[in-house]
């Protein structure tokens, strides 16, 4: 997935903060779609 790795402590660090922002991001779309369907 990583072609050169500078560490895993970083990357991991990163790959937190992306599924964070993407979940984040998928709950509100979520949140949205679902008051769409109750209109």
């Amino acid at each position: 997935m990583y072609p050169n790795r500078g560490g895993l402590l970083k990357n991991k660090k990163n790959d937190i903060l992306i599924g964070e922002i993407i979940g984040h991001l998928n709950q509100r779309i979520g949140d949205e779609y679902f008051e769409y369907r109750l209109i």
